[in-house]
């Protein structure tokens, strides 16, 4: 009889040293879980502060339809171990009156912008580009209107 009582308490005292194992297990994955669940995958924040301007033909001082003002940005700790984890590029297309408008960036998943980089491609003849230009967050912080840019004016040939 008490052979059967000790055999009963060592199952008892092992059920509990495995239940005391498995819920700090437990824990610990349902708190892995919801931490990596908490960050979206494309968490995109913006100023309220916008950029605009046009775009002109030079050769006949038209507005440039269809033009592409495509906007990279760059953020803090941007470059790790496995890569850059910035966001996509941005693309704004010019319209009838050769007007565009952007949106300035202030935040992908976690990470600060710091600075934009702008680059116009249009279509005459073939693909061409114009040179890029950067602006960096201070700059749009600042603001305290929308920032209207130089009017651009693509040359007939570059």
């Amino acid at each position: 009889m008490k052979t059967h009582a000790r055999k009963q308490n060592q199952k008892n005292k092992l059920k509990k040293q495995k239940l005391l194992f498995a819920i700090p297990l437990l824990l610990i994955a349902l708190l892995f879980f919801t931490a990596c669940g908490k960050e979206k995958k494309d968490e995109i924040t913006y100023y309220k502060i916008k950029g605009e301007g046009y775009v002109f033909d030079t050769l006949n001082n038209q507005p440039e339809v269809g033009a592409t003002v495509i906007v990279s940005v760059g953020v803090e700790g941007e470059s790790g171990l496995f890569g850059n984890h910035g966001p996509k590029d941005e693309t704004y297309t010019t319209d009838t009156n050769g007007y565009y408008q952007i949106r300035f960036m202030k935040q992908y998943k976690n990470l600060k912008v710091i600075k934009y980089i702008f680059e116009l491609r249009y279509d005459t003849n073939g693909y061409k580009a114009l040179d890029n230009y950067t602006l960096y967050s201070e700059d749009i912080e600042n603001a305290k209107q929308n920032i209207l840019f130089d009017t651009i004016k693509i040359p007939q040939e570059i």
